[in-house]
């Protein structure tokens, strides 16, 4: 994990962005579900945040 680009930060608790990977889970009405990884910028802190790194 590296740092995220210069100047990044949380925008709902300040800490600072890292380069990491996430994950999101889609459920649909059939009951079906996808997963979704990606790479992102990361709060550090772990609250949550984070913004898709477009590839």
């Amino acid at each position: 994990m590296g740092l995220g680009t210069k100047g990044s930060y949380c925008e709902n608790c300040g800490s600072i962005l890292i380069d990491d990977a996430w994950e999101t889970v889609n459920f649909h009405e059939d009951g079906s579900m996808t997963l979704d990884s990606f790479a992102a910028h990361v709060c550090k802190k772990q609250c949550g945040f984070y913004i898709r790194i477009q590839q």
